[in-house]
């Protein structure tokens, strides 16, 4: 690109935002508008993003379909009380998605506020607030309501099943589990979201 001399606080109007990303102006509006790019309205009317805000925004994404929308990574939130089973998921999916963490249900839940994921990675056995409250919470939120939930447990009876997917999970799965099963089964579910 070349106008790497810019400083992450240089703000650029969509024109420049675009000349910088390869897109046009139009595509850099539609980016504001309808995908979240941040970005500051004038009061004539125009607008202006600061060069970090539009890094950001680029990084979330892989690459520009050929109308210069950009593809956007799936975004995961693992949640499990476990270090090692959340540094393990987050390093085995992190390559093909956007990954987001948190230690606990209270945490997941206003994760789940801030970063709307896609799916939510859940598992149930959890200090103060386990699986199927923070599965509760974020279906009765209406910010996060879209987000699929996967439970993942070693709660293996046939009711802790039936009462996840009750509370409206779009799959469980049993630990231990294999990486290929679990990208199988995530991807299943975003083909149906």
């Amino acid at each position: 690109m070349e106008n790497e001399h810019l400083g992450n606080d240089t703000m650029l109007s969509p024109r420049e935002a675009g000349d910088y990303c390869g897109v046009n102006r139009t595509t850099v509006t539609s980016w504001i508008k309808k995908k979240g790019l941040k970005a500051r309205r004038l009061p004539s009317g125009y607008f202006l993003i600061r060069k970090k805000d539009l890094d950001r925004f680029l990084s979330k994404y892989d690459n520009f379909r050929k109308d210069g929308q950009p593809e956007l990574r799936s975004k995961i939130l693992i949640v499990d009380d476990e270090d090692q089973m959340r540094v393990a998921l987050i390093a085995a999916l992190e390559d093909e998605y956007e990954v987001l963490s948190a230690p606990s249900g209270n945490h997941a839940i206003k994760v789940a506020r801030e970063e709307k994921p896609d799916i939510v990675l859940l598992d149930i056995m959890m200090p103060q607030l386990d699986g199927y409250d923070v599965c509760r919470a974020l279906k009765e939120n209406r910010d996060t309501m879209d987000s699929r939930i996967i439970f993942i447990s070693a709660k293996t009876a046939e009711d802790d099943t039936v009462k996840g997917l009750d509370l409206g999970a779009d799959d469980y799965i049993r630990k231990p589990f294999g990486i290929k099963e679990l990208i199988s089964r995530i991807e299943n579910v975003l083909k149906r979201a």
